[in-house]
This record gives C-alpha cells, sequence and structure tokens, in this order.
C-alpha cells in the first residue's frame, strides 16, 4: 500500500502521508554543507598568501568612494565597472574600513560559485552531477587562490557568468513563454559579469550561439530582447561613464592592450596567436587539475599524467553534455579558449592571472560532473565493487587539487613570499603610535615589488587605511627632519636596507637636531622596520634652514576644510579649469623604458606616460591627451606634461623635457596648441629657443647645468602665454603663432622661478623656489618683491577680488601677507608633494599632490572650500537615487524570475 494514497481503514484516510524529509530540504542541506566546506578552504592562508597584489588599489578606491571622492561609476582601470567597490564601499559603511573584507569578499564569492556550480550541473545531469561538479570546484587549488584569496573585481567574474549560464541553459531548456523571467534574469547575470572585467566577453560568443540556435524559439517573442535591456541595465554605469567621457573604457583598455604589447602591432598575426593558444593552453591544463605549485620547469607539469587526466575527464564530460542536449558548457568554454589568446597575448602569470581562466573551471567541472554520473548510472547493473571504484576515484580528484595547494603553501612560507611582515609592521605601529604621531611611508618601498603588480609601499598604506591611520610618503629624510618642528615626531616605516642605514649613520639627521630611536628592527631580510624621528621641544632651531610644524593629513591642518576629489594621478603638475567648468590636469608621467645616456651620472628613462586628464563639472574623468613624452632624469626627477594655460577658447599645454637633448625632438620642452579633435600642434620649441638664446645665467653661472632649460609654470594674459624656466631663470613671453620673447632672465641660477600667476594688476606673479618668495614682474621686465618669508613657494593664484595665494612645497597654501611680514594666514597645512594650484568657478581653490615619486598613481587633486558648498546635497540625493534605482531594478529582475518560476511549477 503506497503511504501517499489514503488509508481505507483509517478515519484519517483523507489525509496523504508525506516523506518524513522532503527531497529539496536534503538537496539544499548538501549545497549549503558544500558551500560552507569551501569557504572553509579557502580561509586557509587568506590574508597571508599570495602576497598583495595591485588589487589595494581597488579597495583605496572603495574608501573614496566611501568618503563620497569618487563617483564609483568605473573602478581604477577605466574599462572596469565599479560594481566591486560600491560593495566594498557599502560594506565599509557597515563596518568601517578594514584590511580584511576585499579578501573575505572575494572568498565568500569563490564559494558561492561552487553553490553556482552544483545549480548548473544538477539541470544537466540530475543532483549527483551537481555534486560532484560542485565538489570539484571547491576543492581546486587553482580556483581557491586565483579567485579567493586575491581581491580584484575580476574575482566576481566566474559567479556571474556560472549563474547566467545556469538561468541561460534553463530557460531555453524550459521554452517560452514559461521562463521568460529566467532568461531575462541571465541577461543580468552577465551584465553583471560584464561590469566586473571585460574578459566576460569572450565567453559570450558560445551563449549567443547557444541562443541563436538552441534557443531560437524564443527569438519570436520579447523575452531575449527584455534579457538584452537587462543586460545593458547591469553595465549601465559603465555605459553612462563612457555616454560621458567619449569612450574612455574603449582607450583605457586600449592602453592597456599596447602596454602589454609592448611595441608589437595590436593586432597580432597567426604565429602569435598559436604561440599564445600553446602556452593558453599549458596554463589551462594546470589549472584544471589544480597544479597551483612550483616546479623545476613545464616539463615535470607536462609529464605528470594527473594533468591529463583531469582535462581528458573535463572534455570528455563537456561532449558529453553537447550530445545530451546541454551544449552551452562546451559552446562557452570553447569560445574561451579561442578567443582569449588573441587579447591575452602577456598575461599568464601563475595565480595572478589564472583569473582570466577561471570562468572556465565551473563548465569543465560541470562537464566532469555529468559524466562521472553517466559513469555511476551504467555501472550501476554491474555491482557495488565498481560504484565504489567509481566513488573513489571521484574522492581522489576532488582530494588531490589540496595535495597541490598544500604544497604550494608551504613553498611560500618557506620562501617568505606571505604577508605576514605587512601585518607585523601595522601591529607594530598600532601599538608604538603616540595620540596624532605621523607616520611615513619611505619612498623606497616602492621599489620592493610583489607579483601582481604589489609593492611593499602600497601594501602598507592599504593596511593603514584598514586600520584607520593616515600616511604619508617621503622621499628624503633628512629634508623631513629638517623640517619637523619642535616637540614634534614620526614614525617612519621602510625596509631592512634603509633601516640598516639609517642605524649606520644617525649622525646626519642628529646633525639637524634630530633624534632617531628604532622602534621595531626588521628580522630578516626581506622584513621592515620601523623609526621614531623626534625634534624635542627643548632644542634649539637647527641651522640647517626654516622649520615648520610637523605635517599632518591635509585634512587636519589649517582652518579649511580640505577634500579629495581626483586620484588615481601620475605626479600630478599645473591644473587648469576651461570654460564649461571642466578641471584639466597635466601629469607629468612616469617616463618609460628606454633608456638615453645624455653624459650624466644615470642616463635618462624615456617613454610616452604624460597625459592630460579632464574631470568634468560633474566629477566623470576621462583622458584628453594621451602618449605624451615622459622623462625621468639623472636625479630621478620625473618631467613631462607640467603646465595648462586657455587662451580664449583655446587650450595650451606646457611640457618640460629636463634639460637635455635625448635626439628625438618629440621629447623638447615646448608650448602646444590642443586642437578640438586632441590632437596637438606644437607653436613653440623652448629647447632649440634656449640652446640658440642662452641665458646670463646660462653663460655666467656654471650652476645652470641644464643646457636645454627646464620650464615649469605657464599664463595667459593678454593674448599671449607667459612661461617660466626654473633653472635658467628666465621668463618668456609666447604668441599664439609661436614668436618667443623674452621678458627677463637673472645673473645666477640661484632663484628656481616654478608657478606663475597673472595679476590683477596687469603684472606677471612667479614664485621664486630657491629664493623664498613672490615677485612681481611687468611686461617691460621690471621685477619688484610681492610676498617674502616663505619657504619653497612653487604655485601663485589669485581669486576673484584680488587677494594672492600661495603654495609652497613644504605642504602650505597661505594667504600672502604683504612684503615684509611674516606669513601668519596659514589656510592648510601638510599637503603632500603639491606642484600645482587654480581656482575653480566655484570659489575654491585647487591644488595638485602627490606630484612627485607617484609613478604608481598615488596622484590626487584636492579641494581647499574657501566658498560656501553649494550643490553638495543635491549630490549626495543624486548619488542615493542611483543606489536606490539600482536596487529596484535588481528586485525586480528577481521578482520576475520568482513570478514565472512559480508560473511554470503551476
Amino acid at each position: 500500500m503506497s503511504a501517499t494514497r489514503p488509508l481505507a481503514a483509517s478515519p484519517l484516510g483523507a489525509i496523504r502521508l508525506r516523506p518524513a524529509i522532503d527531497a529539496r530540504w536534503v538537496e539544499a542541506a548538501a549545497a549549503v554543507c558544500l558551500i560552507g566546506v569551501a569557504l572553509a578552504l579557502r580561509l586557509a592562508h587568506l590574508w597571508s598568501i599570495p602576497q598583495f597584489t595591485d588589487e589595494t588599489r581597488e579597495a583605496l578606491l572603495a574608501i573614496q568612494v566611501l568618503r563620497g571622492e569618487d563617483a564609483g561609476l568605473v573602478n581604477v582601470d577605466a574599462y572596469i565597472g565599479g560594481l566591486y567597490n560600491w560593495l566594498l564601499a557599502s560594506i565599509f559603511w557597515l563596518t568601517g574600513p578594514s584590511a580584511a573584507v576585499p579578501r573575505l569578499v572575494v572568498a565568500v564569492a569563490g564559494a558561492l560559485t561552487v553553490g553556482a556550480t552544483y545549480l548548473l550541473a544538477r539541470d544537466v545531469g540530475g543532483r549527483p552531477a551537481g555534486l560532484a561538479a560542485s565538489a570539484l570546484l571547491a576543492s581546486s587549488g587553482s580556483h581557491i587562490l586565483a579567485n579567493g584569496h586575491i581581491a580584484w573585481s575580476h574575482c566576481l567574474t566566474p559567479l556571474f557568468t556560472t549563474l547566467g549560464a545556469w538561468l541561460l541553459q534553463r530557460a531555453v531548456r524550459a521554452g517560452p513563454p514559461r521562463a521568460g523571467g529566467v532568461l531575462v534574469s541571465s541577461g543580468l547575470a552577465f551584465g553583471l559579469a560584464l561590469q566586473t572585467h571585460p574578459a566576460t566577453l569572450v565567453l559570450l560568443p558560445g551563449a549567443a550561439i547557444y541562443m541563436v540556435w538552441w534557443g531560437r524559439a524564443w527569438l519570436r517573442t520579447r523575452w531575449p530582447y527584455l534579457a538584452l535591456l537587462l543586460f545593458l541595465l547591469g553595465y549601465a554605469n559603465v555605459v553612462a561613464y563612457n555616454v560621458t567621457t567619449g569612450g574612455e573604457s574603449i582607450a583605457s583598455a586600449g592602453e592597456i592592450r599596447e602596454h602589454y604589447a609592448r611595441g608589437r602591432p595590436v593586432l597580432i598575426d597567426a604565429t602569435t596567436y598559436l604561440s599564445n593558444q600553446l602556452v593558453h593552453g599549458f596554463m589551462l591544463l594546470r589549472y584544471l587539475a589544480g597544479a597551483v605549485d612550483a616546479r623545476g620547469d613545464a616539463a615535470s607539469y607536462l609529464l605528470d599524467p594527473s594533468l591529463w587526466l583531469y582535462a581528458a575527464l573535463a572534455l570528455g564530460g563537456l561532449l558529453l553534455c553537447s550530445r545530451g542536449g546541454a551544449p552551452l558548457p562546451l559552446l562557452m568554454a570553447l569560445s574561451s579558449v579561442l578567443i582569449l589568446p588573441y587579447f591575452n597575448e602577456r598575461k599568464y602569470v601563475p595565480i595572478s592571472d589564472g583569473r582570466y581562466m577561471m570562468p572556465v573551471l565551473p563548465l569543465a567541472f560541470c562537464g566532469l560532473g555529468v559524466l562521472g554520473e553517466s559513469l555511476w548510472r551504467r555501472a550501476t547493473p554491474t555491482g557495488h565493487v565498481v560504484r565504489a571504484a567509481l566513488l573513489l576515484g571521484l574522492l581522489l580528484l576532488v582530494a588531490y587539487p589540496l595535495v597541490l595547494l598544500g604544497r604550494y603553501f608551504d613553498q611560500e612560507i618557506s620562501a617568505g613570499r606571505t604577508n605576514d611582515e605587512l601585518f607585523r609592521t601595522v601591529a607594530e605601529v598600532g601599538s608604538a603610535r603616540r595620540p596624532q604621531e605621523a607616520v611615513l611611508l619611505d619612498i623606497g618601498l616602492r621599489d620592493v615589488k610583489f607579483e601582481g603588480g604589489g609593492t611593499a609601499f602600497r601594501s602598507l598604506r592599504f593596511l593603514l587605511a584598514g586600520s584607520g591611520i593616515q600616511d604619508r610618503s617621503v622621499d628624503n629624510r633628512l629634508d623631513y627632519g629638517r623640517r619637523m618642528g619642535a616637540g614634534t615626531s614620526a614614525l617612519i616605516l621602510m625596509d631592512a636596507p634603509a633601516f640598516h642605514r639609517v642605524a649606520a649613520d644617525p649622525t646626519r639627521l642628529q646633525a639637524l637636531g634630530v633624534q632617531t630611536e628604532a622602534v621595531s628592527a626588521p628580522p630578516t631580510p626581506r622584513s621592515y622596520g620601523i623609526y621614531r624621528l623626534e625634534r624635542p621641544g627643548s632644542l634649539a632651531q637647527p641651522t640647517g634652514g626654516p622649520t615648520r610644524a610637523t605635517p599632518q593629513p591635509a585634512s587636519a591642518a589649517g582652518p579649511v576644510p580640505v577634500e579629495v576629489i581626483a586620484s588615481g594621478l601620475v605626479n600630478p603638475r599645473g591644473i587648469v579649469f576651461t570654460p564649461d567648468g571642466s578641471l584639466l590636469v597635466a601629469e607629468a608621467g612616469a617616463g618609460g623604458a628606454q633608456l638615453i645616456d645624455v653624459g650624466r651620472d644615470k642616463p635618462h628613462q624615456i617613454g610616452r606616460s604624460g597625459r592630460v586628464t579632464r574631470f568634468s563639472p560633474s566629477g566623470q574623468r576621462s583622458t584628453l591627451l594621451q602618449g605624451l613624452p615622459s622623462i625621468v632624469d639623472a636625479i630621478g626627477e620625473e618631467v613631462g606634461p607640467t603646465a595648462l594655460a586657455m587662451l580664449g577658447d583655446h587650450l595650451y599645454l606646457l611640457t618640460a623635457s629636463g634639460g637635455w637633448d635625448t635626439g628625438d625632438p618629440d621629447f623638447h620642452s615646448g608650448v602646444f596648441l590642443v586642437r578640438p579633435d586632441g590632437s596637438l600642434e606644437r607653436i613653440a620649441d623652448l629647447s632649440a629657443y634656449t640652446l640658440e638664446h642662452p641665458t646670463r645665467a646660462r653663460l655666467d653661472d656654471p650652476r645652470a647645468d641644464v643646457p636645454a632649460g627646464m620650464p615649469y609654470g605657464m599664463t595667459a594674459m593678454n593674448g599671449r602665454l607667459y612661461v617660466t624656466e626654473a633653472n635658467q631663470e628666465q621668463l618668456l613671453g609666447v604668441g599664439p603663432s609661436g614668436e618667443v620673447t623674452r621678458i627677463t632672465d637673472y645673473p645666477k641660477s640661484n632663484r628656481a622661478l616654478t608657478g606663475v600667476a597673472a595679476g590683477p594688476d596687469g603684472a606677471l606673479y612667479v614664485a621664486e623656489f630657491a629664493a623664498a618668495k613672490v615677485t612681481r614682474i611687468t611686461l617691460d621686465g621690471q621685477i619688484t618683491d610681492a610676498a617674502t618669508k616663505l619657504k619653497t613657494p612653487i604655485g601663485v593664484a589669485f581669486d576673484v577680488p584680488g587677494s594672492m595665494y600661495v603654495l609652497e612645497y613644504g605642504g602650505r597654501v597661505l594667504r600672502a601677507a604683504p612684503v615684509g611680514q611674516e606669513q601668519r594666514d596659514v589656510l592648510a597645512d601638510g599637503l603632500r608633494e603639491p606642484t600645482g594650484m587654480a581656482f575653480g568657478p566655484d570659489g575654491n581653490l585647487y591644488v595638485s599632490v602627490f606630484g612627485h615619486k607617484a609613478g604608481g598613481g598615488e596622484g590626487q587633486i584636492v579641494r581647499l572650500r574657501l566658498a560656501p558648498a553649494a550643490g553638495s546635497g543635491g549630490r549626495r540625493l543624486a548619488a542615493a537615487l542611483s543606489w536606490l534605482a539600482g536596487l529596484v531594478v535588481l528586485g525586480l529582475a528577481l521578482g520576475i524570475g520568482y513570478k514565472f518560476r512559480r508560473r511554470g511549477a503551476d
């Protein structure tokens, strides 16, 4: 008698008996257990191995999004959407910024991908296939490391692509119109996947072929087009960004592509493609088997039969899926394997570059799970021995990658390639730091590089920010010590070699009245140490030069609020506002790989990393000019695009060459007209002019040691441009047609003319960096002092009423006092390597900071809010509405999917 039929002899015969446990609950419990196991496997060494990559840049951007300093439409690289940054910012809003959050987020996402893999494989081959596929992904060392231990936006891609594949397959197999909502939801999933990284595109041709051929019945309905609409909505913020910036994401992707091509043609030939395909296939072979451990050479992997076993089983399983009417996993995997090597020419570093192939793993393991389920069914009539052998084989396939993963962890720990020393150092800072004590990062930490673009400098900054400590960089300890105020101290973090250099010769700092104390010595040569620099309050001022208070974070010093409004800049210099209110920034760049010997101590490093970046009035970022000449000269100073000026409606750019002829006229100092189409027209070759017309300083003073000069500042007035030249002490006038005249020059190289501004009285005001003052220079060459008792002035600006403001390289912004008086009206202090300043149309003062030694994109633009805030409430409301709109779209998509799933079930 069936347990589900009425019992005739019972008064309760109308009641149907149910199974003790619903099978769906068993399935859900099994899936949750697998996800939990997967997460537990990903938590092992999560924060210590591998060493931090440039993932820290994305986390720091999320902190800026949280603070309202960045709109977050796109990621650090403009071709990646801001979804991941929004996710981190939301968590930071709940928990506060924490260095533990980013990797924990991707670990959870990796574990959830195991659940998505279960759903995909279950729909193809049933529950056993789903359990086998998800178990294989849960224990995959490749997936654990590349998608669970590195906190990139790209590490979220497999979660969304696997969900998209499951929903698409489910919709096509159910057919229209029952699963219309499911099909629409797949479009959203693929749109979110594309936002995490454009490499998603290599999977979409396979999905499109599946939809057009196997799902062609859908094409006569509205659902595929609604799915396409939701795909675009999932990518809407990136679309909006490109509409407002003229395709900046495409331009950014092109820059990256050219960078990796390293001068080779972007359109590769068949030979290069086949070469890439071989490397791609080799890496995929390793990732399928989880062979993440380091071995002697490629042959040691190729001769390992286990790698070929995983590949053969996965391929056989995908073919079996296709024969069984489920070709989507094979089509998407094949699409990736065929297309990715064309674009991915040099990104095959184990572990860190594994993220490019991780979306294929759930598809491959889906096939392997289906193959296992098929063999299990066929083995059923033969008895328990074969089935036990199959189960044992599956367990070995699941366990083997964990053995290789353990070997990899042991290798990294033995080699000292962990983040433990970074965490130890930051913990030492937290315990040793005095209240409000400055924390400094030695600039040499940027040269301590990790795999995947990481550096010790950026990693420590990330960990300090996660601990609520704001740091600043310092490239000259003696210069910082000289400027310390009495009674102040600072902790400075440095690598082991730098620490031991300070320990070996503390007398240079002591001569400045600065005491040094070893707070934490580096325990190994690859560790980091901490010194405390302190100037006791009882000591007299040293004779090395004027001092000032210890620099504090810009937001904490001075009476004027300071806020970061732009970041990710490479040595920003001059800034200017266009008539439409856009902010333009000249970025000097970081030189390049080509070395040119000009007879100095070191060769010049030249390249085309200079650019001009535009920020629209709404804060949208785009690149106006790129590929501009950039040089790092013999003393490590970055020169390139250095100033901008508007002459009427025309934009002009000033570039600097480092003072020596590199043999390429494109790298001469010059003034350029920027045409509306983005092309450049050189109107004046300032290197050639200076060589042909030597200044008095060059002729009479041997300290003027760069024959071609070093221009720095530029302004426009009365239909002409005016340029300062810092090394040969001259002020030049340049007409729109390119004629150059010398307004004045000094007889000796002891002033260093830097910033220049047009005064309200028709004269030019020039910052004299070395002379510690601002001078007033009329157009006929008459010179008088305009402000004195300054410290390394580098910029000048005037507000609308005519008050003069001075920017000092030491970090202060002043409202200038009359000649001879002390400079007491300090608006801000502690700005970091400021290099340019301009008033905006809103009446606020904008300053470029981190304008030196910022080759990693640390440069920023900060705003000194001198005028009342306008529209801040509107901006916050707009941001809140955009977040709300996103939640509404997601809720609608899920609701539609749920409704039609219920309708299909009914």
